[in-house]
């Protein structure tokens, strides 16, 4: 499908949730709809990173399938976070051959909150794994990471669906917010921290998704948390079909006629 004005992607941060990006994608694969470039945190960094650099969503979805979060990201008992992120960085390199922004095929940029500063920062040039890894450290579970001598953490503190870089430009803005769910966690570290986030980020996301031309927030039975990545299969097809309704009811009076 052609349409008269080009694409610019949103990806909300989400830990394990982001495979309703995946599924996004996937659809507008199908449909043959280009993107014309992404803007992540956390989740979102990595799905968009993995995407610019020509990674097919099923690709994508194969991965968070097949690797488990101790596979992505290695547990360490440091002062500044229980996990590091020396695996994600593996994983990266095994399916992104450049570590650059500029290696990418499509446009890509990436928010991380400063911890040393505050606010965030939103990265489009230079290396691009150790950028991707600071986005998604959510704080306290993963430790830091040092960029030009100051300490970044997960963007979504900030600012979890980083529109800025598309506001103003002519394209049409797509969001993709993936936390829109019904807390039912166990009280235990992990889930807290989850919910604390979720509830952390609420509002800047209001604000960031009121600048989309449309933003896709589907709703997901039952709690889905950042760390678990086994329902990845059920929340691929949560996505696909958020996507594939905006496309055949929205998208689709864009089209460029013959």
């Amino acid at each position: 499908m052609q349409l008269n004005k080009k694409i610019d992607l949103v990806l909300s941060g989400g830990g394990a949730r982001g495979a309703i990006h995946v599924g996004i994608l996937q659809a507008f694969d199908d449909y043959k709809i280009e993107i014309n470039a992404i803007s992540g945190t956390s989740a979102g960094a990595i799905i968009g990173a993995l995407y610019c650099a020509g990674v097919k969503p099923i690709v994508i979805q194969e991965i968070m399938v097949t690797k488990s979060y101790k596979d992505l990201f290695h547990f360490s008992l440091h002062k500044k976070g229980f996990m590091d992120m020396s695996k994600l960085a593996i994983v990266l390199k095994e399916f992104i051959k450049d570590d650059s922004f500029e290696s990418l095929k499509i446009p890509m940029h990436v928010c991380a909150s400063n911890v040393d500063a505050g606010g965030f920062r939103i990265f489009n040039s230079g290396t691009l794994f150790d950028k991707v890894a600071a986005s998604a450290s959510v704080p306290i579970v993963f430790e830091p990471i040092l960029i030009d001598g100051e300490h970044y953490i997960d963007g979504g503190l900030f600012n979890n669906l980083p529109v800025d870089p598309f506001v103003g430009g002519g394209n049409l803005i797509i969001g993709s917010h993936v936390n829109n769910y019904t807390f039912k966690g166990e009280l235990n570290v992990l889930s807290i921290t989850d919910r604390i986030i979720s509830l952390v980020i609420k509002e800047n996301v209001k604000k960031s998704g009121a600048k989309c031309d449309y933003l896709l927030n589907p709703f997901v039975e039952g709690n889905d948390s950042l760390f678990n990545l086994k329902n990845s299969e059920k929340l691929f097809d949560v996505g696909y079909e958020a996507a594939e309704e905006l496309i055949n009811t929205e998208l689709i009076r864009l089209k460029v006629k013959p």
